[in-house]
């Protein structure tokens, strides 16, 4: 069974192309910021 047969029919027709987003954790940046100060103690 196929992805358009899983899906069943489409209302505008085919698809005119189709894209990988963000596929890989390489492809995320995170940022944190925290408000509070660290202490320095405790498990890592």
């Amino acid at each position: 069974m196929n992805e358009a047969q899983l899906l069943g029919p489409r209302a505008y027709g085919d698809a005119l192309g189709s894209a990988v987003l963000k596929a890989t954790a390489e492809d995320f940046q995170v940022d944190e910021v925290l408000d509070i100060p660290l202490s320095g103690d405790g498990e890592h």
